[in-house]
């Protein structure tokens, strides 16, 4: 064989190589047990935002603006902060600030039994290799508005679009929030539904 062919050969053989550590690399992060460097410090520093947010000084002034965030938080708990026991107590504690009192104070709702629940179905998330893709929150602009019990309470609905694998799954909740004695919205509580008119208010920009 002469010198030529063998660098045709071994060019060959290491065009060959370099496909299949593609290959192989492509399927690893496919199947979630390797991430590229960009995403995980994507990952991380959506993560460190959320966790440093001083909830406090700049808390959302809208009852729809709340909702958004809390979405905003569930989609890094369940997307990106699972396994991660610090990050996700840590992101499970900015969410129950967008609790009202009574919500928290309500059966199966105490710190222990929240993350509990948390972290059973983050385990879930990812056996099913489902995530939370995205979410839309209806426009603050056409939010109705109501007393509750003497307070000022108001109605938010929301869309959240979940991916498993190749299905896409669309889920729509409605959720009651109810200003405190500071002002601030907070959440009461939510349920899902596939009322139409309900569902008609994501569409209104």
């Amino acid at each position: 064989m002469g010198k030529g062919t063998k660098k045709i050969v071994f060019s060959l053989v290491g065009i060959i190589v370099a496909a299949v550590c593609v290959v192989v690399l492509y399927y690893l992060i496919s199947e979630g047990k390797l991430e590229s460097s960009g995403n995980t410090a994507a990952d991380e520093s959506e993560v460190q935002k959320l966790l440093e947010k001083d909830l406090d000084t700049s808390y959302p002034e809208t009852p729809a603006e709340v909702v958004k965030l809390y979405w905003r938080y569930n989609k890094c708990i369940y997307n990106k902060a699972a396994g991660n026991e610090k990050n996700t107590k840590g992101l499970l504690k900015q969410i129950r600030k967008f609790y009202d009192t009574e919500l928290l104070e309500g059966e199966g709702n105490s710190w222990e039994e929240m993350l509990k629940q948390v972290q059973k179905e983050q385990k879930e998330y990812k056996k099913k290799k489902r995530t939370i893709s995205t979410y839309v929150v209806q426009p603050n602009s056409t939010v109705p508005y109501a007393d509750l019990d003497g307070k000022e309470g108001a109605t938010v609905m929301s869309g959240v679009l979940t991916k498993e694998k190749s299905k896409r799954s669309q889920v729509y909740e409605k959720f009651v929030c109810r200003k405190d004695q500071d002002g601030k919205w907070r959440i009461l509580g939510w349920k899902q539904t596939k009322d139409a008119n309900d569902i008609a208010y994501l569409g209104d920009k």
